[in-house]
């Protein structure tokens, strides 16, 4: 059997610039159908009044370390805050997770700049998104917040 013939090769490879466009796509649709999805169900699933437990709507256990130690993790009232900030509840929903708001905003951001990608076909990451220290940043603002909702979880139990 030569190369051209190889069992698993169902198609002619692509040339780099048409491999470009594709993965240019499919971030695209990635971003638009995951965050319009998060932001739809955000103004269909109704606020929990306790801050935190709105995600049980969806079917979902509820957070394992909340009832081991009766903390918050650190995305527990996320749902609720994206609730919350969907009816334009801005200040119930920091309450809710001090992270909310801007992730919902993000969250908006990044949907939209799927869409504008889609309609475009232009990339619409931009370049310091994509570098290794992006990751690390997110993880110590996620940290940043955790702590604080943390001692605001401890400061209204006084």
């Amino acid at each position: 059997m030569t190369d051209n013939h190889l069992p698993f090769q169902t198609h002619a490879p692509l040339d780099p610039i048409a491999h470009a466009r594709r993965l240019r796509f499919h971030e695209s649709l990635q971003a638009a159908l995951i965050c319009g999805t998060i932001v739809a169900l955000s103004f269909v699933l109704h606020p929990d009044s306790q801050g935190y437990g709105t995600h049980r709507q969806l079917l979902m256990p509820p957070c394992f370390f909340r009832v081991l130690t009766h903390l918050p993790c650190p995305f527990c009232g996320m749902t609720t805050g994206f609730t919350l900030m969907a009816r334009g509840q801005l200040a119930a929903a920091a309450h809710s997770n001090l992270m909310a708001p801007p992730a919902f905003v993000a969250t908006v951001l990044i949907g939209l700049l799927g869409l504008w990608g889609l309609i475009t076909k232009r990339r619409w990451i931009p370049a310091f998104a994509r570098t290794k220290i992006v990751p690390k940043l997110l993880l110590t603002v996620i940290l940043a917040f955790w702590i604080a909702n943390i001692m605001n979880s401890l400061v209204l139990r006084i």
